[in-house]
């Protein structure tokens, strides 16, 4: 190394001189005054021989360790004084400027180079460049952490000697130089808005008319819980996955809201609950969707602590993991489910982690998703009957409901029975004529069921006349009549009540707020019926077909889609002309 053997010489020349100088002026300085003049000219012409001389040596020092120089990071120092260091892409050994102790230097230290690759300088300038890579797996014994960057290459790096003793999890972002980690960076706010506030509040007496439903979902991932070591006992595994599929609105987000309420009940009030919806994930720049899918199952996977589950829901799970080969433009689904299948295999080894999918059409998805071993259970959460819907009413109508001051009043009484009026304020009455009386004395809650249960003989017509939507007219020829009960759900039952209530807060703003027309009464509801029937025939487009299709469910071709709203208005007046012939009073001509 000429390089090193010329710069080591002259610094010792340097010190030579230097102490030459310094004798020199001690022996001038002893003999100044038996000294004749020539021997002072000589020691002064040795002087400024040695000093300019000095300043030759220095300028070329100075010159060995002038610029253009070289950058690189501290892989590791060596016991014979060499150091190792990355630079460019390489892995070198090199050795130190003399003024530079090998023991004042860590891994991860920037340091400047001279044209012989030698380390001439060591930069204290804190980190600022680099490039984003997040922890995809750490070795601590070796310092070592396997990072995925932007461009998904995974690699392995260095971790800087100031990082050893932080706590680095999976899915950190690190910033990266070269093959060297030099600093943790702030977490990306991207997947933190998939987090709700607070632990969801849902409880399973929120959802209506879903107990066999319920009772299933509870066992399945309640239990593995609650008696893990009696599970493992019987050779029992917990279900990674659980899938939720059936129409639109009938409680499958609230479910799972539930279920991360109740395990967070067992595990002293803590749960997290990160509810994703497909479309949130979808992004335009390729690699960035699959990334997204990794800092999600990253975020779960630090939060599964050993007492604290975590419940990853997927919404709309057909449009984010589509089956592969069947979109006509742009088939991310191609990228997108390979990620998020790897993902969900590496869930396995975290109890805590429960991953709940939910669709309207899990026949879009890709079968390699909801596979086995990945979704063990398929649960239907369908459209509710009578029963079930009467449920939902109830939950809805509570005792907070503000009523209609004619549930109260004694003219509409005969004892505890309950008298309805027409508005010319004649009693209603039923088909053979006799008056209808309910029995609410003036009870609350008997007026409340009272609401529900007419109400949903009007949604549940026996004969079913009333409630006639659409004709649906298929390829074959074939017609098929859609009721509203073909499309009733949960939130639909909400949206009525909220929608009736609305209608009585409006007729109380209107009157001047006058307390005879404070409240809910049955009207409302019927009327809010009405609108939902007809909201519903226009939604989605009759010119849409399949879109009716997908919703009620049906896989035959449909070619015409009819609106009944003016032959469903006919027969309910009809119906009402007849009831009003049929409880005229003698005396009356028809």
């Amino acid at each position: 190394m000429p390089e090193r053997k010329t710069r080591n010489e002259l610094e010792s020349q340097i010190k030579e001189l230097e102490a030459r100088v310094k004798e020199l002026l001690d022996l001038r300085l002893a003999e100044s005054e038996d000294a004749t003049p020539v021997e002072i000219k000589k020691l002064k012409d040795l002087l400024h021989a040695a000093k300019d001389q000095i300043a030759a040596l220095r300028e070329e020092v100075d010159k060995l360790l002038a610029p253009p120089q070289s950058y690189g990071r501290v892989r590791r120092v060596n016991n014979d004084g060499t150091v190792v260091v990355f630079i460019g892409g390489r892995e070198l050994k090199v050795n130190l400027y003399p003024a530079i102790s090998a023991g004042s230097l860590k891994v991860g230290d920037k340091v400047a180079l001279n044209d012989s690759l030698n380390i001439v300088e060591v930069d204290a300038e804190s980190p600022t460049e680099g490039e984003e890579g997040k922890v995809v797996s750490l070795r601590g014994d070796l310092h070592v952490a396997r990072v995925s960057t932007h461009a998904d290459e995974m690699r392995d790096v260095i971790l800087a000697q100031w990082l050893w003793d932080k706590k680095i999890r999976e899915g950190d972002p690190l910033l990266i130089s070269g093959q060297i980690a030099i600093d943790i960076l702030p977490k990306s706010k991207e997947v933190e808005h998939l987090f709700l506030a607070e632990s969801p509040t849902a409880t399973y007496e929120q959802v209506g008319g879903l107990d066999r439903e319920i009772k299933l979902i509870r066992e399945l991932i309640e239990w593995p819980y609650l008696y893990s070591k009696e599970f493992i006992e019987h050779g029992l595994k917990a279900p990674k996955g659980i899938l939720f599929f059936g129409p639109p609105g009938c409680g499958k987000t609230l479910i799972a809201k539930a279920v991360a309420n109740a395990l967070g009940q067992k595990a002293g009030g803590r749960s997290h609950f990160m509810n994703i919806k497909g479309p949130e994930l979808l992004n335009k720049f390729v690699g960035e969707t699959e990334r997204f899918i990794r800092e999600v199952f990253a975020r779960a996977k630090e939060l599964a602590t050993e007492d604290v589950p975590v419940i990853v829901f997927f919404d709309e799970m057909d449009a984010l993991f589509p089956v592969r080969g069947s979109q006509i433009s742009c088939d991310t689904a191609g990228t997108i489910v390979p990620q998020f299948t790897t993902e969900m295999d590496g869930v396995e080894g975290f109890k805590n982690i429960i991953v709940i999918g939910a669709t309207n059409r899990h026949d879009r998805i890709d079968p390699a998703v909801i596979r086995p071993g990945r979704f063990d259970h398929k649960i239907e959460i369908g459209r509710p009957n009578k029963v079930e819907a009467r449920q939902i009413f109830r939950i809805y109508l509570t005792g907070k409901t503000i009523f209609h001051p004619q549930y109260f009043d004694p003219a509409n009484y005969e004892g505890d029975n309950y008298i309805p009026r027409s508005k010319d304020g004649k009693p209603r009455r039923n088909d053979d004529g006799s008056i209808k009386k309910y029995k609410l004395a003036r009870d609350p809650e008997k007026i409340l069921d009272y609401l529900a249960d007419t109400a949903l003989d009007r949604l549940f017509d026996p004969g079913k006349e009333l409630n006639q939507l659409l004709e649906l007219t298929f390829r074959n020829g074939h017609k098929q009549v859609l009721y509203a009960t073909d499309f009733i759900s949960g939130a639909i039952i909400e949206t009525i009540i909220n929608k009736a209530k609305m209608l009585g807060f409006g007729r109380y703003i209107e009157s001047g707020l006058k307390k005879e027309e404070k409240g809910l009464k049955l009207g409302h509801l019927m009327e809010a019926l009405e609108e939902e029937f007809a909201s519903q025939e226009k939604l989605p487009s009759v010119s849409n077909p399949e879109e009716w299709a997908s919703i009620v469910g049906i896989r035959e071709q449909i070619v015409h889609v009819k609106p009944l709203a003016e032959e469903r208005k006919r027969r309910v007046e009809e119906k009402s002309k007849e009831r009003k012939v049929e409880t005229q009073t003698p005396g009356h001509y028809l």
